[in-house]
């Protein structure tokens, strides 16, 4: 998996989604080793975490990026201002189009109404003024259109140059966040237990927490910091 997140990181994807369906806790023990952990948090290529279904928690969720509850909202995640940065964009040249179009209705209809207001005044020289007003009206519309395009245009460059700045910022604001949070949730870590001495002690029923939970001659699986031992109960005794 360390190989996997590293080689993802050196091909320069744009996300990297890391989990994996719901499972028990060995399934899901990988995710808890701590080079796992390392390897996303030191990803320079954004994480979203999606281990398991929504009630299972990893350690690699406090130093992800981003969590999702399952891989397929972790998608969703990973695409979602993508389209909405395309959508404001063909919202706003929709709106531009709509809006030189009313101008060119307007200017078309003062048109014909100078048009027919003159045919009755009749005036040349009148007559000459207005044609010519009209004639700098025809030339100065697809400008002015033209020049309003190249305004929005120029704003939804702007718009796209901004937006990689405004995610490494938020990222490293993330990160600075994570680091604090990991630092703080160490002690809570079933790594920093195990390496306390403390071990994780499974029997054919599920979790042993209680004498009761075993039976002499049960065989039971014990994890510790670097592996597991398995073990037969010989005899039990309740404080």
């Amino acid at each position: 998996m360390v190989r996997g997140i590293r080689a993802l990181e050196e091909a320069k994807v744009d996300v990297m989604i890391v989990g994996r369906g719901g499972g028990s806790i060995e399934d899901l023990w990988a995710f808890n080793e701590e080079k796992v952990a390392r390897a996303v948090f030191e990803c320079s290529v954004p994480v979203i975490s999606a281990v398991g279904h929504e009630t299972d928690t990893t350690i690699i969720d406090y130093v992800a990026d981003l969590r999702a509850p399952t891989p397929s909202a972790a998608a969703e995640l990973a695409i979602c201002n993508y389209r909405e940065l395309l959508e404001t964009i063909r919202t706003e040249r929709e709106r531009m189009h709509r809006s030189m179009r009313r101008k060119l209705e307007v200017a078309s209809l003062h048109t014909a109404r100078y048009a027919e207001k003159f045919r009755y005044l009749s005036p040349s020289g009148k007559l000459k003024s207005m044609r010519q007003q009209l004639a700098d009206y025809e030339e100065q519309i697809p400008k002015a259109m033209h020049q309003r395009l190249e305004q929005e245009q120029e704003r939804t460059r702007k718009v796209q140059e901004m937006l990689p700045l405004l995610m490494e910022r938020n990222l490293r604001e993330s990160r600075q966040q994570l680091a604090i949070r990991i630092e703080r949730m160490k002690g809570l870590s079933p790594l920093a237990k195990l390496n306390q001495g403390f071990s994780y002690v499974q029997g054919s029923e599920g979790t042993v927490k209680k004498v009761a939970d075993v039976k002499k001659g049960d065989w039971l699986r014990i994890y510790v910091t670097d592996g597991q031992i398995e073990a037969q109960v010989t005899d039990t005794k309740k404080e």
